[in-house]
């Protein structure tokens, strides 16, 4: 992961395509490493990844966390023009972050909101869609009707399934009761429902598992579905393991950044070829030295030289 802001070693891109999160004036550095971000990577993965789709499959760009530290305006901006359908961030504080952008996209909350405070600065992307919020629970389809009549305006709300994660999300055999509830409120309109699978990249068994659990509820509430919802289930790694995860839409973080398959364990049933990695971590030799066989080195003299060794020294850490 990028440093935080207040570590030493942040510097900007001098690359065509790319940008860093601290650009000092004049492109100078300000010490000796840096990170370098090629937002021209982000769009050519967005296409590969589109090619590896049915052309039907939308694409959700999640950019939790500031987009993981890299800078959730300019990676959502260069998102917003590689025609990705939908973003995903965590709380409305990110949403809000997000929507500088001037996206074409809405925007996904998927914590859940419980209160009408945290979405205040947001009821104009309310009322027009642009931002929808996760519905979680049973007690949180009255919360929601709640906050929409304080907001005084309709609420676009997904419904996450909780088929396996036993994170977030209303249980299977209570889900379709509340995908009905939300059906018949005048306050809320079903934008999507979802699950999240727990372990794609590894297990195909459990993965599948969680795929049968979600098509049984999602065919005990078909009569309470409209003909316009999302229905989504795949991260990365769902997306890699086949096309009958990737539903109408699929979820990606580490594929937009040029990450992923080279984790997946098992056969990739969907293959996403030629990713350019987004994020690059740069820095230089300051200092090189011989040493003779025995000579302990580092913190605790935790490796020792088994012949006679040229030691090269790179200011990544606390430098």
């Amino acid at each position: 992961m990028p440093p935080s802001r207040k570590t030493r070693y942040r510097k900007s891109v001098i690359v065509p395509g790319a940008t860093t999160r601290d650009a000092p004036q004049g492109g100078q550095m300000r010490s000796l490493s840096r990170f370098e971000i090629n937002l021209a990577a982000i769009s050519h993965n967005i296409r590969q990844v589109r090619s590896s789709l049915d052309p039907d499959v939308g694409i959700c760009a999640v950019l939790k966390a500031d987009a993981y530290g890299l800078g959730a305006v300019r990676i959502a901006s260069q998102l917003n023009r590689s025609g990705v359908e939908m973003f995903a961030v965590y709380t409305p504080e990110q949403a809000q972050v997000v929507l500088r952008a001037r996206l074409c996209a809405p925007v996904l909350v998927l914590a859940p909101v419980r209160e009408s405070g945290p979405l205040e600065q947001l009821q104009g992307a309310l009322a027009a869609g642009y931002v929808q919020l996760t519905l979680h629970d049973e007690q949180h389809v009255r919360e929601l009707e709640c906050i929409a009549g304080e907001l005084h305006t309709p609420l676009a709300v997904h419904v996450e399934v909780d088929t396996g994660m036993s994170r977030g999300g209303i249980t299977c055999p209570a889900a379709a009761d509340v995908i009905r509830a939300v059906h018949d409120s005048p306050l809320l309109r079903l934008q999507g429902i979802y699950t999240h699978l727990a372990s794609a990249g590894h297990d195909a068994d459990f993965t599948m598992r969680q795929s049968e659990r979600f098509d049984g509820l999602l065919r005990r509430a078909a009569r309470w579905i409209p003909p316009d919802c999302v229905i989504h289930e795949a991260n990365t790694f769902g997306l890699l393991r086949g096309r009958q995860h990737h539903r109408g839409m699929v979820r990606i973080g580490l594929l937009w950044a040029g990450y992923g398959p080279e984790e997946f364990a098992g056969r990739a049933d969907t293959r996403v070829q030629d990713l350019r990695p987004v994020l690059r971590w740069m820095s230089r030799i300051v200092h090189v030295k011989e040493i003779p066989v025995g000579t302990n080195v580092g913190y605790g003299s935790i490796w020792q030289a088994q012949r006679p060794t040229r030691l090269a020294l790179v200011p990544v850490g606390y430098a």
